[in-house]
């Protein structure tokens, strides 16, 4: 009920009531995921790469090379003995210039090269080939993440209610056998194993508290949003895309009462 995390927003609630929300609910959450993950980005920034590649590996059968190169060349200053040629009356020599430039352009076009660019086109086809293939395993692997920590949140939560019953009925039975070890009705060792006991059920009503937070973290690490360093813009924005992907389904979350998409005597 934190209102820092997900769980704790009223608009949460409306996604998790019935199971098939729930079922939305992780579709939504995969979808999000997978939009917002930095490895499916890096993928897919290294398959436009290959693309590139291998339409140039096609292009090099008629496509040449072109090369262009330019150089210049300014002398700024001449001093110093001999640095002018000397002046013939009969045969003038001309002026030296001091700025020298030039600019060429080639294209070169191999006709034969061994096969090698049959074999440089066919590499890059199967570099492309595989990352895409590498693509839709990591889409896989990270539905599979965010699905089963999804599925690890939803099954931790109920064990918070059931462990503190446990915890409470542990306490309340030694409270039961302290009142009987005092008026010598039992002995000292139901009095220690209800002690035990109640030391156990508490450790675990807390244990099962931080097993729904660490799952629901894992929840957020895999889906690539943590809600605890999000402003609230950034938080309702989040909750609008999950409101529009239900209504996507025909599905609207805001209306209260019982879900309209579960027939009745069906909605647990």
């Amino acid at each position: 009920t934190d209102p820092g995390l997900l769980t704790g927003h009223d608009r949460f609630r409306g996604y998790t009531e019935t199971p098939r929300r729930y079922e939305i609910f992780t579709d939504a959450v995969v979808a999000a995921g997978l939009a917002a993950s930095p490895e499916i980005r890096q993928i897919d920034s290294a398959i436009a790469a290959q693309e590139r590649f291998a339409q140039s590996a096609k292009r090099a059968y008629w496509a040449p090379t072109l090369g262009l190169e330019a150089t210049f060349e300014e002398i700024l200053n001449r001093s110093g003995a001999g640095a002018s040629p000397p002046d013939f009356d009969l045969f003038p020599l001309p002026m030296v210039d001091d700025t020298n430039w030039s600019v060429g352009v080639s294209a070169t076009l191999p006709l034969f090269t061994g096969g090698e660019r049959l074999a440089d086109r066919l590499q890059a086809e199967l570099d492309l080939e595989r990352l895409r293939l590498e693509r839709s395993s990591v889409d896989e692997k990270i539905e599979q993440r965010i699905r089963s920590a999804l599925a690890e949140t939803w099954s931790t939560f109920p064990g918070i209610e059931l462990t503190r019953q446990a915890a409470d009925a542990a306490r309340s039975n030694l409270e039961l056998v302290s009142d009987a070890y005092a008026r010598g009705a039992v002995p000292i060792i139901d009095l220690l194993d209800a002690q035990n006991a109640a030391l156990n059920a508490a450790a675990q009503a807390t244990n099962a508290t931080y097993d729904f937070l660490i799952a629901l973290m894992r929840v957020e690490r895999s889906s690539g949003h943590f809600h605890l360093l999000q402003t609230p813009v950034e938080t309702a924005a989040w909750f609008d895309q999950v409101d529009a992907f239900f209504a996507s389904r025909g599905i609207d979350v805001t209306a209260l009462g019982l879900p309209a998409d579960i027939p009745r005597g069906q909605d647990d």
